[in-house]
């Protein structure tokens, strides 16, 4: 849920020609979400309160597309340092450890599923709550769940 204080609604004339009624009330909505800078347009509809009403759910999946990238980066931070040990104990040739990287690897795979989906559906919620549901994933993905933590309590401190 996006709050009200968080965006900025600009409205414009119609730029089209002719009839006694064109132009004579503001039609198209700029909305920005002040605090990420997203913003987005709208000026499908021939009333403005349809195009807010569009233009705010745009907003909305814009804003989710945003915090996906985000979690998308830091999942890719954790896995290309996972990588780079696994190329190091490859060049060591040490066959036990290489073994055990490899195994940490698969299992990287794997819970990396669990934890989108938990990210994406759990960075507005309080960050106590947000820690209590990534704890398990620590210890694999330790730099996502720093920076999902982190998000979380900047997002939560300026929505209050």
């Amino acid at each position: 849920m996006i709050q009200p204080n968080s965006i900025s609604i600009q409205s414009w004339p119609p730029q089209v020609t002719g009839g006694m009624q064109t132009g004579t009330y503001s039609q198209g909505v700029k909305i920005t979400h002040v605090t990420s800078g997203v913003f987005v347009t709208c000026n499908d509809h021939r009333h403005q309160h349809k195009n807010r009403i569009s233009a705010m759910a745009l907003l909305e999946e814009e804003l989710i597309k945003k915090e996906f990238e985000l979690i998308a980066g830091w999942i890719e931070l954790d896995l290309s340092k996972a990588k780079r040990k696994l190329m190091r104990l490859k060049r060591k040739g040490d066959k036990e450890l290489l073994k055990s990287q490899e195994s940490i690897m698969r299992t990287l795979r794997r819970e990396l599923w669990d934890l989108e989906d938990i990210l994406q559906e759990s960075l507005n919620i309080s960050p106590e709550l947000l820690k209590d549901n990534i704890a398990t994933f620590t210890v694999l993905f330790p730099i996502t769940c720093r920076s999902a933590i982190n998000y979380n309590c900047e997002n939560t401190d300026s929505s209050m």
